[in-house]
């Protein structure tokens, strides 16, 4: 079976014309799908969990992500072609021009921080430590995303890393595994120190650039015994005028509209 990477346009092309069936695949994540999509088209997001048990395989099997449904009008001929799109680069999300929230997935994709202007990466999380590029500056916060977890002692150490990047002209990137709890819970800490927002404004400007953010209960708390910190005391001048040594923290190394959806088609590929 032949297929073909072929443009948002022609894309668009296929799935408008009327003389031919075609498959709409949409392998994007079901948050994404669920948002906004194609109408007619069949989510077929594949996990990486899936992707790496079917890589020793050496193939990705069509059925094995379609309803069954979708299967038994495959086999009955009922389609002559499929299509599938995905989102294509995803970039980290933009909190201020030189904080950045995102996931595991972002910290890896050194086109995508170079495109936005990333120079740092902070890492609040216990993996992803051997992924390393050498034109950017890491930090790692070796927590777990659990309640038993203490990250307030790592806010003073973690805001100053981000206030001395954006202090040399750079961008961080905060992330965690999933880019929802750890490193929203670090942004969201930023913000009320450095921008003097309240707790309450600081998750809802961070959520509402990002949506899924929901830090867990335990840092929820955690961020506002700091809010009462910061109220009862002058911690967030000290923190703002705070200036150590730095080598310390740098011990890393330096549309379309398609049946009234309006949205970016990423890659699209055809067979």
């Amino acid at each position: 079976m032949e297929v073909e990477r072929i443009s948002a346009s022609r894309f668009v092309q296929y799935v408008e014309e009327s003389s031919t069936k075609t498959l709409i695949l949409d392998c994007r994540p079901f948050l994404a799908f669920n948002k906004g999509h194609i109408r007619g088209a069949v989510h077929s997001f594949c996990p990486s969990i899936l992707k790496r048990r079917f890589a020793k395989k050496g193939l990705l099997i069509l059925e094995h992500l379609l309803p069954q449904e979708v299967r038994k009008r495959l086999k009955c001929g009922e389609f002559s072609r499929a299509a599938l799109y995905d989102n294509g680069e995803v970039l980290p999300t933009e909190l201020l021009s030189h904080l950045y929230i995102g996931d595991e997935r972002h910290s890896t994709n050194a086109v995508s921080l170079n495109r936005v202007g990333i120079t740092a990466i902070l890492s609040v999380s216990t993996s992803g430590a051997d992924k390393q590029f050498p034109e950017f500056v890491y930090k790692w916060i070796p927590i777990h995303d659990n309640v038993s977890e203490n990250i307030s002692a790592w806010f003073q150490e973690a805001l100053l890393f981000i206030d001395f990047i954006r202090e040399n002209g750079g961008k961080t990137l905060v992330h965690c595994k999933a880019g929802v709890s750890r490193s929203a819970t670090i942004c969201i800490a930023y913000l009320m120190v450095y921008k003097s927002f309240s707790l309450d404004q600081a998750f809802d400007f961070v959520q509402s650039k990002r949506s899924i953010v929901a830090p867990n209960l335990s840092f929820m708390q955690q961020l506002s015994e700091f809010e009462r910190l910061l109220l009862a005391t002058n911690t967030r001048s000290s923190y703002m005028t705070s200036s150590p040594s730095m080598t310390p923290l740098l011990t890393c190394a330096k549309t379309s509209e398609v049946s009234g959806q309006q949205g970016t088609l990423g890659n699209c590929f055809v067979f």
